[in-house]
């Protein structure tokens, strides 16, 4: 009786932390409806997210494993006629944020995932997903977001169970699993030892590190990049911001916004710069839920040069 009373009371002491750690859950929610004559009746996981080079740990968002949430969502949407097919879900990005303000609230889920069939010990693809979602104006965001982020997942299984691979590529398990290394690597931005000065007109020229301009400029005596001016006929002119991609100034990377010059860093491997950004800026998938002007910390998405916000980020830790 007293080791359940200690238990009982190790339990009330701790369950506050777990409260505080664990905010909200997230949920895959079963399928409304049965999937006659499904390929596949068995799932597989791979978690092939970048730690998006957080100098502080994220939010976790506890829940029931990863795995046994797709697999309770593939017998629920599976019955008798389903083939023995297989399938792997690798996870790519899968991010939710926090956006509050006096002017906005909103809760948008960043998903990119894709579905392989598995023959034997290869893998080819069937389905892939890359979305940003946003949840706005809910009295409860963080559960609605999750909510949210749920059921994308569900309507992506759901919508795969009858595709064949239509790509002729396999892939082993190791491909898959460094596939995002090998793919940055294929990027001379992110491999490149030293960067090329000059100014950038797209993510394009700049993940080649191939100027379309070059560039002259001043360094104030906190690192602040100013007065950057192109070279055209041997003559300076200002350099439009809605232009610029990116600046490349004596070695050191700067992203361009309308408010300025942000440094970008590598962090664990990825692009991240904090820096000031306009409500209708192209490059930030969420553009138009901003106010005017607002500061994010953002990874440079390898794959398209999108801004990915960090800041107030919590991901599901499956």
């Amino acid at each position: 009786m007293k080791k359940v009373l200690l238990f009982l009371l190790f339990i009330a002491s701790v369950a506050p932390v777990l409260a505080q750690l664990y905010p909200e859950d997230f949920v895959i929610p079963a399928a409304d409806q049965k999937i006659p004559n499904s390929l596949y009746n068995n799932i597989f996981f791979l978690d092939s997210r970048p730690v998006d080079g957080m100098l502080r740990k994220p939010k976790q968002v506890t829940s029931l494993p990863f795995i046994y949430q797709v697999r309770k969502l593939l017998k629920s949407l599976t019955d008798s006629t389903a083939k023995d097919g297989e399938l792997l879900l690798q996870l790519r990005l899968f991010n939710f944020s926090e956006i509050t303000s006096a002017q906005t609230n909103k809760g948008p889920c960043y998903l990119k995932a894709i579905l392989y069939s598995k023959k034997e010990d290869r893998y080819q693809k069937i389905n892939s997903i890359d979305t940003v979602v946003a949840i706005q104006e809910e009295p409860n965001l963080t559960k609605e977001t999750l909510a949210m982020g749920g059921k994308i997942i569900t309507t992506f299984i759901t919508n795969s169970l009858l595709l064949e691979a239509a790509d002729t590529t396999s892939y082993s398990f190791e491909d898959l699993d460094s596939m995002l290394s090998r793919e940055q690597q294929k990027i001379p931005l992110y491999h490149a030892a030293k960067y090329i000065d000059g100014l950038y007109f797209s993510y394009s020229s700049f993940s080649d590190q191939t100027p379309d301009k070059q560039v002259t400029a001043n360094v104030s005596d906190t690192g602040k990049l100013y007065g950057v001016r192109i070279i055209e006929n041997g003559e300076k002119k200002k350099v439009n911001y809605k232009e610029a991609y990116a600046v490349v100034y004596k070695g050191v990377p700067y992203i361009a916004t309308k408010y300025g010059y942000y440094a970008l860093l590598k962090i664990n491997g990825e692009l991240i710069f904090t820096g000031d950004i306009d409500a209708k800026d192209p490059r930030d998938p969420l553009m138009g839920s901003l106010q005017e002007e607002e500061s994010f910390k953002m990874r440079l998405d390898p794959a398209n040069g999108k801004f990915i916000r960090l800041e107030n980020t919590y991901k599901y830790t499956p």
